[in-house]
């Protein structure tokens, strides 16, 4: 099937051409996708202003800074948006353009109701919206988004082999069924690498639930294996596609809820934060 509608995301600030140019390697073949470029300029600032002052001349110094802030990031974005167009244009792939004044978090979680895979850079994703250290774009769009969510850090490369991180969980079944959908043919000829980590020295699947994922996996991917590491989840993750070449990492909300995702570190959230690698993550 693969998907037909991708929304490319910029906050504003920085526009992630490393998202953009993922998106032309993974479907090189025709027919391809609609590239949805989604440009954002946050207003969240604006709150902050209330209680700069309220006399007359601070009212009139906050009127001259929002003027001149939105009329400087409305031009930034203007720029992002000719290169988008400009580069979508010389790869032959159909396109559109959305510009969104608001918050970042709720637009892209409006618009992923209407496509089918969001694929956002490493530095757009853990952007800051809000000044604290965990406030970033992760929580706020994973809770709510109605599409997959593929991260990409600066640097990227074509993928040699894709990870799926299999913990036994519906989440992660639902994970890899999302992603083998999704994807064009190409990327499910690569060898696919179903990854169990246990907590100590024998701590694997049951027989009939590995057969299981191993008979779904190789229903997809002709070239699968099922490996068993022990120890820290994320940790022995990154260190097994440390050994790969280039590899692409499939995950759930590994180990736990999404609910205790949302306010605990996990091994989906400590693999996203390495920008090492491409990562696709969903949650049922």
């Amino acid at each position: 099937m693969a998907a037909k509608r991708i929304l490319i995301v910029s906050d504003g600030s920085n526009f992630s051409r490393s998202a953009l140019h993922f998106a032309f390697r993974l479907f090189p073949e025709v027919p391809r996708p609609r590239l949805v470029g989604m440009f954002i300029q946050d207003l969240s600032y604006l709150s902050m202003l209330s209680v700069m002052g309220t006399d007359e001349l601070s009212r009139q110094l906050n009127f001259t800074f929002v003027e001149e802030g939105l009329k400087a990031g409305e031009r930034q974005i203007g720029e992002f948006i000719q290169s988008f167009e400009s580069e979508c244009r010389h790869e032959g792939f159909p396109y559109e353009v959305h510009f969104e004044q608001g918050s970042a978090a709720a637009e892209i979680v409006r618009e992923s109701r209407f496509s089918d895979l969001i694929i956002i850079g490493y530095q757009t994703f853990f952007a800051n919206v809000g000044g604290g250290p965990g406030d970033h774009l992760l929580k706020d769009v994973l809770k709510d988004a109605c599409c997959p969510i593929l991260v990409v850090p600066e640097n990227t490369n074509p993928v040699s082999d894709v990870i799926l991180a299999y913990d036994g969980s519906p989440s992660s079944a639902h994970a890899f069924k999302q992603f083998s959908y999704l994807m064009p043919e190409d990327m499910l000829s690569k060898p696919l690498h179903v990854l169990h980590v246990g907590k100590k020295q024998g701590d694997t699947l049951p027989a009939e639930e590995e057969k299981s994922i191993q008979v779904l996996a190789a229903s997809h991917f002709p070239k699968t294996n099922v490996t068993y590491r022990f120890g820290d989840v994320s940790g022995e993750i990154q260190s097994y596609a440390s050994g790969l070449e280039h590899s692409l990492i499939v995950i759930g909300a590994y180990g736990r809820s999404l609910f205790s995702m949302l306010f605990h570190p996990s091994a989906s959230e400590s693999i996203l934060q390495s920008g090492q690698l491409p990562v696709f993550i969903t949650h049922t």
